[in-house]
């Protein structure tokens, strides 16, 4: 096992009043494969398809931080 390793990105959503958390993980991915790269990118798409089905809307991203930082 000394050449493989697991790429992995999480994170929830929306940032201003989260309902969900999204985990996604790569076993043995090709190449370098680092969670930026491998794993990121598929986090984006389900979180992108979540935020449609709920159809809530982009939040300014100055908005959403500081809303964040108050709470």
């Amino acid at each position: 096992y000394g050449s493989k390793h697991i790429a992995s990105f999480a994170g929830y959503l929306p940032a201003s009043n989260p309902r969900a958390v999204i985990y996604v993980m790569a076993d043995s991915p090709s190449g370098e494969g680092w969670g930026a790269e491998v794993t990121a990118p598929v986090w984006q798409k389900i979180a992108s398809q979540l935020m449609q089905i709920w159809n809530v809307p982009q939040d300014n991203p100055g908005t959403a931080k500081a809303r964040i930082a108050n709470k």
